[in-house]
Parts: structure tokens; sequence; C-alpha cells
């Protein structure tokens, strides 16, 4: 009896699993190998923290990692040194750690911000990692009852979102426009599926954020330009700041935006407060330059009343509860694949972290 009792012990120990202690060994496994339960040993720096999300956000040498973190445990803190112990774990689509434990044993600097290419970013090959980013603001908001700042991004080769979890005391406007540049953690935008949608950037606060380049204290103090002259050919590239243009509204296209024309030509305006516009209004408009539909737009508008002339025949505003089949005589409005991701909404994944659906 002793002796069976002895080698089952023994094949036991044979069978277990090799405690992790490196972030790296973690990113490696495939998803059978993550949801065995490897035990975790780690040292390293909390990079990120909000309860919102949850997000948590660990680093060591290697690499760094989603944590998942439940209401009851501790609240972690930005720059923590910490000895950490959990098991591998597999909700969503990367590797990440949970029934986390933690003992903070000091302070500790920030690890080397690594500069991302948008590439990196949109592929999530830097998910969870410390990373340095520059980008131009394009919008500021505020979730309702007190949650993240969202951050609209312009950076080079495409365009990302920034969440700043609370308190905000104010909507920081003066950044619209704003050349900034910040250091934050890499993490992404996945959907049921765990098919990564876009990449997402976690800021701890507004002082993580440096403006390299102010944004103007007026955004109509550009001088007007002529519809048609949008989006031309230039050595200098595309312009990544906002234009103003002044026109006639032709049509409004419900809460999504509306089509405004002046001398040279008609432009789609998306998004903005479209509640005072109808066939008639004159407006000027400060907005980014972009394509919607294969055709130049205004995206992240800001709109100021000029007055009003007397309307188009046949006035037309139309409503988009269902989505929207232009006739031949109206320009196209979004897409209607955007149309639709503009109705979803963020929800969470069984580990906790926030998809799209």
């Amino acid at each position: 009896m002793l002796a069976s009792v002895v080698l089952w012990s023994m094949a036991g120990s044979l069978s277990a699993l090799p405690v992790l202690t490196q972030v790296s060994q973690i990113r490696k496994l495939t998803v059978a190998e993550a949801r065995q339960g490897f035990p975790i040993q780690l040292r390293g720096v909390i990079t990120y923290f909000d309860t919102i999300g949850p997000d948590m956000f660990f680093q060591d040498s290697s690499g760094g990692i989603w944590i998942h973190w439940v209401p009851g445990q501790p609240q972690a803190k930005k720059g923590q040194l910490i000895e950490l112990e959990g098991v591998s774990a597999q909700a969503d689509f990367a590797p990440d750690i949970a029934q986390p434990r933690w003992r903070v044993i000091g302070e500790a600097p920030m690890p080397k911000a690594y500069r991302p290419s948008f590439e990196e970013l949109s592929s999530a090959a830097k998910d969870s990692e410390w990373v340095e980013v520059e980008g131009i603001v394009r919008a500021v908001s505020i979730d309702a009852n007190g949650g993240y700042l969202r951050l609209k991004l312009a950076v080079d080769g495409g365009r990302t979102l920034a969440l700043v979890p609370p308190p905000h005391d104010r909507l920081p406007t003066e950044l619209v426009e704003a050349r900034i540049r910040f250091q934050g953690v890499a993490a992404s935008v996945f959907n049921r599926k765990n098919q990564i949608l876009s990449p997402l950037l976690h800021i701890s606060s507004l002082n993580d954020i440096t403006v390299l380049e102010r944004a103007p204290e007026e955004p109509f103090e550009a001088v007007t330009r002529p519809i048609e002259s949008l989006q031309r050919f230039s050595y200098k590239g595309a312009s990544t700041r906002r234009v103003h243009v002044r026109g006639t509204v032709t049509a409004v296209l419900g809460d999504t935006g509306f089509f405004v024309q002046d001398p040279t030509g008609s432009i789609y305006v998306g998004g903005g407060d479209t509640a005072a516009l109808k066939p008639g209004t004159v407006v000027d408009i400060a907005g980014f330059p972009g394509v919607v539909d294969n055709r130049p737009a205004l995206e992240e508008p800001a709109i100021r009343i000029a007055g009003t002339v007397p309307a188009p025949a046949p006035p037309l505003t139309i409503q988009t509860s269902r989505p929207f089949r232009s006739p031949a005589s109206v320009s196209s409005p979004r897409p209607r694949c955007s149309r639709w991701l503009s109705l979803g909404r963020f929800m969470k994944s069984p580990s906790g972290r926030s998809i799209w659906a």
C-alpha cells in the first residue's frame, strides 16, 4: 500500500505543470496550453490599472500582460513593483493571468517605452506593452456616468482611440487638433469571436500627455477654403489639421451627418451636432479631411451657423433609422458597414475585457 502511494506521488510530481517565471513564457502559450492553468510567479511593475474595465496591466523585463482583476481584490497603482502569483488562462484573444495574488515591495521606474508602428498596434503584436505614441487629437469626449475620457487620434499610418480613466473635472477641448506625445499601454478592441477590430491605448492620466504642438485658439481662424480644393495632391502630403470651409446645407442625414455645398462643389460632413441644421442653413465648418465611401469628406467637425438662404428645391432631410440607400441624385453617405459599427456597443467578454458587439 505504501509503495503504491509513493509511486502515485512520484507520477503526480512528474506530470505537474512547470512554474512560469517570465511574461514571455506566458505569451508563447497556445490557447489550449494557457487554459491548463500553469502556475505563475513573476516580479515586475504595474503599468496601468482602472476599475471601470476593469483593466490591470503588468510588465517585467520580458514583456507585458493583462491581469484578470476582479472587484474585492486590492486596487493596484501604476509604478508599483510587485511579486505576483497566479495561473495562466485565456478567456479571449490572448493569454493572460487569472487568480492573481501579489505583494507590493516598493516603487519602480516605468519600463523603457517602445515606439510601435501602426501595423504593430493594429495587429496586437505589442498588446499589453508599455509604449510611446505621437498623434493629432481629432476629438475628445467623456463617457456618461463618470466614465472614460476618450481621445480620437490620428497617428502615422492610421487612427486609434485612447482611453483615460476618471476623475475628470472638465473636457479638455484645447487638445483637439493638438499634436501630442504620451506613454501608455497598448491594447485592442475585439469582437465576440476574438477577432481584433482596432487598436486601443490606455493612458493613466492627462499628466502622461505632453503637447508638442498646440491647437489653434479658434477652430475657424484658418483661411476659408473652396470645397473643390480639399484632398488635392500635394508633395507635402494630406493635411492632418482641420480645414475651414463655408457653404450651404443641402441635405441632413439625421444625426450621422449632412451635405454642404459652395460655388465650387459639395462635400459630405460626418458627425457633429445636426439638430439645428436644415437645407438652406449657411455654416462654417472646421473639420478633418477624410474619405467616406470613396469621396472626400470632412470628419469630427466643429460647426458654426452663419445664416440662412432660400432652401434648395426640393428640400431633403433623410432619416437613418434604417440603412440609408442614396438616390442617384444624392451623394452616398457613410458606408453601411460603418453605419452598422456606429450602432454597436462595447460589451464585456467572459474575462472582463471590453469587446465590440
